[in-house]
């Protein structure tokens, strides 16, 4: 989750104009793995009606950032107050930090070529 907030606080800082929507427990790319989750239709819907309002009103689009919980039988979006605390330094020491601890994947050994 921290990747998306990041980028969107830095958008934000920028000038920018941001959709930010995050739904609890599910993985990043859920709308693709899962499609026939009523959360998938709900963030496709949000796509189609973000892809009109650009089309038919781009100066009405206004910054938001919610959260989707899931309830019973709805979708709840509460607005996230403050996307991160983090800040680029902190990011990029962070992302230095966990570098080290991995070895870099250079593929399978043996007669298989691995991309």
């Amino acid at each position: 989750m921290d990747d998306g907030r990041i980028v969107a606080k830095q958008v934000l800082d920028c000038g920018g104009t941001v959709q930010f929507a995050e739904y609890e427990g599910l993985p990043h790319i859920f709308a693709f793995l899962f499609p026939a989750i009523p959360q998938s239709a709900h963030l496709i819907g949000s796509w189609a009606d973000f892809c009109l309002r650009c089309v038919q009103k781009p100066n009405k689009i206004e910054s938001i950032s919610v959260r989707y919980e899931a309830t019973d039988r709805n979708l709840v979006g509460k607005k996230i107050g403050r996307l991160t605390d983090l800040d680029e330094e902190t990011v990029r020491s962070l992302m230095q930090k966990k570098k080290k601890q991995y070895k870099v994947w250079t593929g399978k050994r043996g007669n298989k070529v691995c991309l």
